[in-house]
């Protein structure tokens, strides 16, 4: 039976975080499959999805090591009006989410709706862990709309259940991994020079330098008998901060590509690499896929 379903969401679309990623890739999955998929999200102009509803205004912040974008308060009759012109069978909204948007989407579902609730966040530090308390106090109201808790890790799940006194039953990002798949197809590989695409930004906790450092000691232990490794990191991904990376070896390059995605890359990533390293180092398992099946 297909289901009517909106992915409430306090950031924009605009942006390709984690989080986005993550949602935009179960909701064009579930629209293969032929459910009616919706998104209401914070303010967005140029979403890369269809049926996208921007409902709030966004202000930027700076929380948890992250550079994000919260929502001002949207009114009621607006949620509404949106809620009452698809009648949602599910509503799945990401946590933690703020009081005055995702917050006031639940109170607003009726109760015919069932709610999915997926905690995506790890805490950095002791104001990100306390902040995301206060945060749960704050939304024990509308929580109780929430039918079932997913995180992505332990560590999310471990978030969830100190900040919301709730149990989420861990499932990982997911990664769509068929275009790559099907790009072995017209792979143009050297073998002598085996290509890893490192998709996530350039933060210590997202773990490029422990790949490095994997691959180093890789090399240095003879575990690698080719005479080089190139690693391709996107640089949308840089941080503010200017976090360096390093490696020991010179068999091992580094290439900074202008985007992993579009024409500046040439041959495709999907078509060179022989895997693709998925972070998080702490806050979610390091998924790494070779081609078509799963290590």
């Amino acid at each position: 039976m297909a289901l009517t379903i909106g992915f409430v969401f306090d950031d924009t679309l605009d942006a390709l975080d984690g989080v986005q990623q993550h949602i935009i890739t179960i909701g064009t999955e579930l629209a293969r499959r032929g459910h009616d998929v919706h998104y209401l999200v914070g303010e967005t102009h140029h979403s890369p999805v269809p049926q996208t509803v921007s409902l709030a205004r966004n202000v930027m912040v700076s929380f948890n090591g992250n550079r994000m974008r919260i929502p001002l308060p949207v009114r009621k009759r607006e949620i509404r009006a949106a809620l009452a012109h698809n009648n949602y069978d599910i509503l799945h909204i990401q946590a933690p989410y703020s009081p005055l948007f995702g917050g006031r989407v639940l109170e607003c579902a009726p109760q015919s709706t069932g709610v999915v609730a997926t905690y995506h966040i790890a805490p950095i530090d002791r104001r990100a862990r306390y902040g995301g308390r206060a945060l749960g106090l704050v939304n024990a109201h509308s929580h109780r709309r929430v039918d079932e808790v997913i995180a992505v890790s332990q560590v999310a799940a471990q978030y969830a259940q100190f900040t919301s006194h709730t149990h989420g039953t861990i499932i990982a990002n997911p990664v769509n991994v068929e275009k790559f798949a099907t790009a072995a197809h017209r792979a143009t590989r050297d073998a002598a020079h085996p290509h890893i695409v490192f998709l996530g930004r350039l933060v210590p906790r997202k773990g490029a330098q422990l790949l490095l450092d994997a691959l180093d000691y890789g090399e240095r232990h003879g575990m690698f008998p080719m005479p080089g490794l190139h690693v391709t990191i996107d640089k949308r991904f840089r941080a503010e901060n200017r976090y360096n990376i390093r490696s020991d070896t010179q068999k091992l390059v580094v290439i900074f590509a202008a985007t992993t995605d579009q024409v500046e890359l040439t041959p495709q990533p999907e078509e060179i690499a022989e895997a693709f390293w998925v972070p998080v180092s702490r806050a979610n398992e390091y998924l790494t896929y070779e081609r078509d099946r799963r290590i």
